[in-house]
C-alpha cells in the first residue's frame, strides 16, 4: 500500500553540513564489490533480490539509450533473478531546465526501455527528474507540469513516497528532494517525511526495514568527488542530506537495516550504528562518459537474507562508452 507525504515545502540553502563519526569502507573502482549486513538484525521472512538501478541520465546522445537497453537486458538475465527492480532517480538528463519537449522526449526513452521489463519496478524521483525547478522563472509554478507533477504524470505515479511490503521487510521509497532558494534542489527529509517514516516504522516494529531515497543521508563518496573537482571538503545541501543527524537518530531509533541512496554515481557501502548504507554507482557512469572517479557503469545487486542481514554487489554491465 502506498502512503504519500504532505507537500514539500521551499526551504532555504544553509551553508555547509559537515559529516562526523562515519566508520565503514568505500568501495570503487571493482567491477563487482561485495559486503555484508550488520551482526544483529531482526528476522527476515525469507531470501529475495533487489536490484537497486539509478541515475540513467538517459538522452538522445552518446547512445545513452543503448547503454540503458543492455543494462536492463544483464538485470534480467542475473540469477536467481530479482524479485523488484528500484528505479532511484534521475532517469533523464536533466528536466531542470525547463525545456518541455526535450524532457517528455528523454523521459520516453526511459520507458521505451523498462516496458518490457517483467521484474516489477518501483521508481524514486531524482533531483534530475524535476521539471523547470532551474528555470530561473522562464517556467511558471503555474505551469501544469511543473515541478515534480512531469514525473509523477510520465511515470503514472499517484504518490512520491509510498511503502512496500515483501518477504517480511518494511521497504520505504522516499522522495528527499526540496527546492532551495538560491540552489534549484536540496535534499532533506522534511517534518512531514519524517513523520511519517516515524510511523510507518514503528507499525513495523520487529521487522526488518529498509529505505530507497536519491540523495544520500551522508556519502564517503563526496568526500571523494569534491576534493578531486578541487572543491573545499564541507559537504553542501545538494550532495546529502541537510537534517543527516536527525536522521540518522530516526534510523537508530527503529533499528533500520538498510538504506540505499544514488545521485554520488560511486559506489560505497558502509556501517553506522544499526545501519547499513549503500550508495549506488550510476548507470550512466561518468554522464555516458566512461567510469567515474573509479566506479563504472554498473547497478547494484541486493541479496536479502533470511536472517535478516543483506549483501550487496555492485555490477559492472559491460558498457564501454563510445565516441
Amino acid at each position: 500500500m502506498a502512503t504519500d507525504t504532505a507537500d514539500r515545502s521551499t526551504i532555504s540553502r544553509r551553508e555547509f553540513l559537515k559529516i562526523a563519526g562515519v566508520t565503514g569502507a568505500m568501495a570503487a573502482g571493482c567491477t563487482i564489490s561485495q559486503g555484508s549486513g550488520p551482526a544483529a538484525a531482526s528476522s527476515g521472512g525469507g531470501a529475495f533480490r533487489i536490484v537497486h538501478m539509478t541515475d540513467m541520465h538517459l538522452k538522445p546522445e552518446l547512445n545513452a539509450a543503448k547503454g540503458f537497453a543492455r543494462c536492463m537486458k544483464t538485470i534480467q538475465e542475473l540469477q536467481p533473478r530479482p524479485d523488484l527492480i528500484v528505479s532511484g532517480g534521475d532517469m533523464i538528463e536533466s528536466a531542470l531546465p525547463g525545456d518541455e519537449a526535450y524532457s517528455n522526449k528523454m523521459f520516453d526513452l526511459y520507458l521505451n526501455v523498462v516496458k518490457d521489463s517483467d521484474i516489477p519496478i518501483h521508481n524514486c524521483i531524482g533531483n534530475h527528474d524535476i521539471f523547470a525547478w532551474g528555470s530561473k522563472g522562464a517556467v511558471s509554478p503555474d505551469q501544469p507540469l511543473y515541478g515534480k507533477r512531469m514525473f509523477q504524470q510520465k511515470l503514472g505515479l499517484d504518490k512520491l513516497t509510498y511503502a512496500l511490503d515483501h518477504n517480511g521487510w518494511k521497504i520505504l521509497i522516499v522522495d528527499d528532494i526540496v527546492q532551495g532558494s538560491e540552489n534549484p534542489y536540496l535534499g532533506t527529509f522534511d517534518d512531514a517525511t519524517m513523520d511519517w517514516v516515524d510511523k510507518q516504522f514503528a507499525a513495523a516494529a520487529g521487522r526488518p526495514k529498509a529505505i530507497f531515497t536519491h540523495i544520500p543521508v551522508f556519502t564517503l563518496g563526496a568526500l571523494y568527488w569534491r576534493p578531486s573537482r578541487g572543491e573545499e571538503l564541507p559537504i553542501p545541501g545538494n550532495l546529502v542530506c541537510l537534517n543527516v543527524a536527525h536522521i540518522l537518530r530516526l534510523l537508530e531509533k527503529h533499528k533500520v537495516e538498510l538504506v540505499v541512496t544514488g545521485h554520488i554515481h560511486q559506489y560505497e557501502t558502509h556501517h553506522y550504528q544499526y545501519t547499513t548504507h549503500i550508495g549506488s554507482g550510476a548507470v550512466c557512469g561518468n554522464w555516458w562518459k566512461g567510469v567515474n572517479l573509479g566506479t563504472p557503469e554498473g547497478f547494484t545487486v541486493i541479496d536479502f537474507n533470511a536472517d535478516g542481514t543483506v549483501t550487496p554487489q555492485y555490477m559492472d554491465y559491460g558498457w564501454r562508452a563510445e565516441a
